[in-house]
């Protein structure tokens, strides 16, 4: 298993800020049932409520049920059912749901049982009832399993909300490489997406003097670069291989926690995801995990970013139109979780903007300070049609006219600046998309 950072403790880096890794424990092992048990055995947790649903709870949870009774542990259960075929949600019901529970039974701890939506409802959930929380994965196929945010859908908009990081994160190797195909691929569309997140970080901290910390940089960047190492391996299940997609999982949460936020491992190519998101909650597309939407989303994403060769002296940014009504209309009930991000981005360009910066700056220069991760587009590209994932968004039900609403529209679901703030500013979007998006 490869070093993580200082796990359970705070310690001040390079750049000057103090950072906490909350979680304690990070176990992968054939024992890790038994591991699990005992974490909690010494840490005193005597009451302990299991979230799964029936599919994490055929492959796992039965397993954590009985080795946790057989301490004497008090243990109870919440398994989601699927509604009407639907897929679970973290919502506003589930979140009740899980709330309720924990409330009902007056545990002293949290374990979920499951991947990226189960671990969001007991890490949301568990923080609203001001109970400590542990992860038990069944799947490498999400970043969230370390991180202090939950990732939650309200009224059919993709928010992220301060939660809690897990005590510890448990997984069993057989059962990581057992997983549905497409949820190894959608870890892997997840961690390759880091490769444009930290693109757009560098963007934001060469044009806005965003801050930067070099080591949680390098943090994702290794994770990242280790998996693309093994792609070939990943693609045939080699045990070793998924166990570094899972840990460059892993590895990726702890540095939003380093962070403060997702700024590491999040960006344009999850904004689209994101956009994406609310056309299915609309009804208008079917359901796609989220990391093979972001690995699509990256293919694309990475093509955008081509962009930036064309480009000769930068033009001072475009202020943008206000454009509240069409906002509302758009994004319907979620408008003021849109809008209110809108705004907190807006003050921050203000407050950042020094036009001495831009003045005379070139696409060049642009493209310099976004190495070495831009000049690995075409080794990107690659491994993510390797891994099935590219480059037709027919694979993820996105049309072209879902690609061009998307690239017009993804911007506007969070208050972080990307290439899509940049090209709008100045005054390229619609173009590329003219050249990007297949005509229909």
């Amino acid at each position: 298993m490869r070093a993580f950072p200082p796990l359970n403790r705070e310690f001040t880096c390079d750049c000057g800020k103090p950072h906490r890794i909350a979680v304690g424990q990070v176990s992968i092992n054939e024992e890790a049932a038994t591991d699990l048990r005992e974490f909690l055995l010494r840490r005193g947790f005597l009451s302990v409520l299991v979230i799964d649903d029936a599919t994490t709870g055929e492959v796992l949870g039965e397993r954590v049920l009985a080795a946790l009774a057989s301490a004497g542990l008090s243990v109870f259960s919440l398994r989601f059912a699927a509604v009407n075929g639907r897929h679970l949600r973290a919502d506003r019901s589930a979140i009740d749901k899980a709330v309720a529970a924990i409330a009902e039974h007056g545990v002293a701890v949290v374990v979920s049982v499951g991947s990226g939506t189960l671990t969001d409802i007991a890490r949301y959930a568990s923080f609203l009832q001001d109970r400590p929380f542990v992860a038990m994965a069944t799947a490498p196929s999400v970043d969230g399993y370390a991180s202090t945010v939950a990732a939650l859908q309200f009224d059919g908009v993709k928010v992220t909300r301060p939660a809690q990081a897990p005590l510890a994160v448990f997984a069993l190797p057989s059962v990581l490489s057992s997983a549905p195909w497409s949820m190894i691929q959608s870890g892997f569309g997840d961690l390759v997406g880091k490769m444009t997140a930290l693109m757009d970080w560098k963007l934001a901290r060469l044009l806005y003097d965003e801050p930067w910390c070099e080591r949680t940089y390098r943090l994702v960047a290794d994770a990242v670069n280790r998996v693309l190492d093994g792609v070939a391996e990943l693609n045939e299940r080699h045990p070793q291989a998924v166990e570094d997609l899972f840990q460059g999982l892993v590895m990726s949460g702890m540095a939003m926690a380093m962070a403060g936020n997702s700024r590491p491992a999040s960006g344009s190519e999850h904004h689209l995801s994101h956009y994406w998101d609310f056309l299915t909650y609309q009804g208008k597309r079917p359901y796609v995990a989220h990391g093979l939407q972001v690995g699509y989303a990256t293919y694309v994403m990475l093509s955008v970013y081509d962009e930036l060769q064309e480009v000769g002296e930068l033009a001072l940014p475009r202020p943008e139109d206000d454009h509240d009504d069409a906002v509302r209309q758009r994004w319907g009930a979620g408008a003021d979780d849109i809008l209110r991000e809108q705004r907190t981005k807006a003050a921050w360009l203000n407050q950042h903007y020094q036009p001495e910066k831009w003045s005379g700056m070139r696409g060049d220069q642009l493209i310099v300070a976004l190495d070495p991760e831009y000049q690995q587009r075409d080794r990107v590209k690659a491994a993510i049609r390797a891994m099935g994932m590219g480059p037709s968004g027919e694979t993820v039900s996105v049309t072209p006219a879902m690609l061009a609403d998307g690239l017009r529209h993804a911007r506007e679901v969070r208050a972080r600046y990307t290439i899509f703030d940049w090209l709008s500013g100045q005054d390229r979007l619609e173009a590329l998309i003219g050249r990007l998006v297949p005509c229909p």
